[in-house]
């Protein structure tokens, strides 16, 4: 059974993180650039951790290169393969696997059939991750997977998610994402980072109501309102986006706003979150959706949603 360990591992811009991870699919949802691309590089071996310990079955994955060898992985950036072409370049390095299927099945299956005969120097940023991640899928037998937003990619999310889902069985998936939706696509558990560990957002406490929150300073906002009891959840969907839960609306609302107004926070939006899947309804429903929800200037002023009115 595969197992990745983090021992109180921190890095330029990740606080100290200890977790003892299974096999599985986990999706790290982690808005800020730099965090997520410093996560990918150390427990993939790329990087070494500026102190803690990263273990794969036991082994530092950055000190051994067999550790390195049973790691299939995606960087924020990756260098140019050292071949003329992409099949070329992508058959040098399924070498190393006789069991992978041929480089040329490997691109057609993630979508990169017209990219073989390409020069690899030519390659767009977002085609050298494509690339990349192919090459990532057509590993077999892997004990850890580790992608930094493989959806920002040109493989079909439908043949990501498949992939990922059967390579779960057996290792240790764990993918980057900056948007909660972009967990809808790829399944899996979601995983928020806090210091000193890692925490799960718990479907159980998503309450009958979620809001969406924008704002400039999405991050300080967030310390502010996670501790509240009346809000049973509260987390980070992107670089200026919060999802606020709790059990009724026009309170929750009520508290961002007071909160915002005492710490002198501007907030660009606020709307109700209309999501079966945030708000733990029934599967098979409509997709996603939101409506406004007006911000009062006066915060003993009632607020309404776009399609309520006064009477």
């Amino acid at each position: 059974m595969n197992r990745l360990v983090l021992a109180e591992l921190a890095c330029t811009s990740l606080p100290p993180l200890s977790a003892d991870i299974g096999q599985g699919l986990y999706a790290v949802l982690e808005p800020a650039l730099d965090a997520s691309q410093e996560l990918i590089a150390v427990i993939a071996g790329r990087a070494a951790p500026t102190r803690g310990r990263v273990t794969l079955n036991g082994k530092t994955p950055f000190d051994h290169p067999d550790v390195r060898a049973s790691i299939a992985s995606v960087q924020a950036e990756e260098a140019p393969l050292p071949e003329r072409t992409v099949l070329d370049a992508v058959t040098s390095t399924l070498a190393l696997h006789p069991e992978a299927s041929p480089a040329r099945a490997v691109l057609e299956r993630a979508g990169c059939a017209e990219l073989c005969n390409e020069r690899v120097e030519r390659l767009s940023a977002r085609e050298a991750r494509s690339v990349a991640l192919a090459i990532a899928l057509a590993q077999p037998e892997p004990a850890l997977i580790a992608l930094h937003e493989p959806l920002a990619t040109r493989v079909d999310p439908s043949v990501l998610r498949s992939a990922l889902a059967r390579a779960a069985r057996r290792a240790v998936v764990i993918v980057t994402i900056s948007r909660f939706e972009d967990s809808r696509a790829l399944g899996g558990r979601v995983i928020t980072v806090r210091p000193h560990g890692w925490r799960e957002f718990s479907a159980a406490r998503l309450g009958a109501h979620a809001l969406r929150v924008r704002s400039d300073s999405a991050g300080e906002l967030f310390t502010l309102l996670e501790g509240m009891p009346e809000i049973l959840q509260v987390t980070r969907v992107g670089q200026k986006e919060l999802l606020v839960h709790g059990e009724a609306l026009e309170p929750l609302a009520r508290i961002v706003a007071e909160q915002a107004r005492r710490a002198g926070f501007a907030l660009a939006g606020l709307c109700e979150q209309i999501d079966p899947y945030l708000l733990g309804s029934t599967p098979g429903l409509p997709h996603s959706g939101s409506q406004q929800v007006a911000i009062p200037a006066d915060p003993k002023r009632p607020i309404y949603g776009a399609a309520e009115r006064r009477r």
